[in-house]
């Protein structure tokens, strides 16, 4: 968050005045900020190396038409990501690609 608009995300607990510094996921426009960022990165990485990543809220699924090609997305992916800040769970991550996954009806 910007240090001008800090002021605008402040919270007293214990009588103490605590500002946040980064955007807090219980303000509600928060998952729209957080979606619409994501997606300018997703798109950074489709203009610059062609990749097909589709995001839904904080995952994402990284495609490609060969195992290699996939793991070069994830990796590059996961670089970019945390060179913006973004927080990359590695154990929560899936990054095994040598298998489908059904997705809303669809074999990915």
């Amino acid at each position: 968050v910007d240090p001008r608009f800090c002021k605008y995300l402040k919270v007293i607990a214990l009588g103490e005045v605590l500002e946040f510094q980064a955007l807090p996921m219980g303000y509600g426009r928060s998952l729209l900020i957080f979606c619409k960022l994501l997606k300018v990165s997703l798109a950074y990485l489709r203009q610059q190396f062609g990749y097909t990543d589709c995001a839904f809220v904080d995952d994402i699924w990284m495609g490609g038409d060969t195992i290699p090609e996939i793991q070069e997305n994830a990796k590059d992916s996961m670089v970019l990501l945390d060179s913006l800040g973004y927080a990359i769970n590695i154990p929560k991550s899936d990054v095994d690609s040598d298998q489908v996954k059904p997705h809303f009806g669809f074999d990915l």
